[in-house]
């Protein structure tokens, strides 16, 4: 049985919930973010019951020039294979069968319950996707921030693709550069799972107070909401972080960084330099795009962005329509919005 804590929804709660009639008020949800990235995710089947295993080739074979007549040595390359796990994200919600039944039609108080925890359950994947970190929480999965933690090439092969824009302080932000696609990075969950948020309306059950006398029961209706999700990074050659963006500089504008030049900087950290990148591959690489590009940046350092580009005789920002909507896009690639993306990063080393 379920344990019923201070969060079951009380009496009080469903007051503040009235309008001065006492009709169900309109909620507004000023708690909603806009984190572009779950949109924007491609999604695969996992193979494994936590996860994903994915093999990648670490060394090519030897070759070599020879004349006639002459032996050469044989040679073999070498692969390499490495997990990604998926982060179990829980949330259940009840609601004192009385309560609900205050309502002419439970069904839809209770749907009003739904919407926070969606837009909960939201925000926390699009957190863990930029700092979720397994060493540091092992009931996470293992984000970005974690994936390209150092500018130190001695110390990360991915560093590679680590830009150092000069803060040194606490208040730094992180502006990505993200390839989506099954070769490069995606989303996973569980093999033999179901894709996406899932709910279930466990109907009326007894719950068990914590607190107090164990005896005491309490008739509710329930809900759990559970997300089986991960991220693999299948080539991290594809995505770029420029890291250490002086927030605080960059507001008031003073010894700020260049983002416009930064981005540019990001493209050419990708294995193929074609701009825009091909999906067909390009004169200027022979290498493909194993999906589509986004940049992903907080509000801050797009209203920001905005601003320079105000201050340039000419850039490649541009609105675009994509999907039907207006996109605001650096040399053909929309620049995206997560509000997850902090301006309080430490400094990246």
């Amino acid at each position: 049985m379920a344990a019923l804590a201070t969060t079951v929804d009380t009496l009080i709660n469903w007051a503040k919930m009235r309008d001065p009639d006492m009709k169900a008020a309109m909620i507004v949800e000023l708690l909603n973010q806009s984190n572009e990235i779950i949109p924007d995710m491609r999604w695969m089947e996992g193979n494994l019951p936590l996860g994903n295993r994915t093999t990648v080739r670490v060394s090519l074979p030897t070759v070599y020039t020879r004349q006639i007549g002459q032996a050469v040595a044989t040679s073999t390359s070498r692969s390499q294979q490495f997990d990604d796990s998926c982060a179990i994200i829980e949330a259940w919600n009840e609601v004192d069968c009385k309560l609900a039944d205050l309502e002419a039609d439970s069904g839809q108080y209770r749907f009003q319950q739904m919407l926070p925890y969606f837009e909960a359950m939201s925000q926390k994947f699009a957190y863990l996707f930029w700092y979720g970190d397994t060493t540091q929480d092992p009931t996470q999965f293992f984000g970005m921030s974690a994936r390209y933690a150092t500018v130190n090439t001695a110390t990360a092969a991915s560093a590679q693709n680590v830009i150092d824009c000069g803060g040194t302080g606490s208040v730094n932000g992180s502006m990505w550069l993200i390839t989506h696609g099954e070769r490069a990075t995606t989303g996973i969950f569980p093999k033999g799972s179901k894709a996406g948020l899932q709910h279930q309306n466990l109907g009326m059950i007894p719950s068990t107070v914590t607190a107090g006398y164990p005896s005491q029961r309490l008739m509710v209706y329930a809900d759990q909401y559970t997300w089986d999700a991960g991220v693999a990074v299948k080539d991290w050659r594809w995505n770029v972080r420029a890291c250490n963006i002086d927030m605080t500089n960059l507001t008031t504008e003073s010894g700020a960084a260049d983002l416009l030049k930064t981005m540019a900087k990001m493209l050419y950290r990708l294995p193929s330099i074609g701009i825009p990148a091909s999906t067909t591959g390009n004169p200027m690489s022979t290498i493909t795009l194993p999906g589509s590009l986004a940049f992903y940046c907080n509000r801050t350092m797009r209203e920001m962005l905005h601003i320079q580009a105000l201050n340039k005789t000419s850039n490649q920002l541009t609105i675009e329509t994509m999907d039907g909507q207006k996109v605001l896009t650096f040399l053909g690639i929309p620049i995206r919005n997560s509000d997850q993306l902090l301006s309080t990063e430490a400094r990246v080393v």
